[in-house]
């Protein structure tokens, strides 16, 4: 089973990541520079995570992270999808 969890991707200084290549390039270089905001209802409260964290998360082996950007809300140009690998590396697909 997956859980699936509807994001936004932001960088640490609040500017929106503009394309999926950006954010590719930005997580393998600084995840700790990335915050991941959901976008959906489910879970019940928004949350913010730091991309550097999610190998930390209690369901990080079966959760996937669809990213929208560069605005989840306005602007929809390009779709990634996170997960955390065996190793504890984020892929992004």
């Amino acid at each position: 089973m997956t859980i699936w969890i509807n994001a936004g991707a932001s960088h640490s200084t609040g500017e929106r990541v503009k394309t999926k290549a950006e954010l590719k390039r930005t997580l393998k270089a600084t995840p700790h520079a990335v915050i991941l905001d959901t976008t959906s209802n489910f879970p019940n409260h928004e949350e913010r995570v730091l991309a550097s964290d999610l190998g930390n998360r209690r369901n990080h082996k079966i959760e996937a992270w669809q990213v929208c950007g560069p605005d989840p809300y306005h602007k929809r140009d390009w779709y990634a999808t996170i997960t955390v690998n065996a190793r504890g590396n984020l892929v992004v697909k």
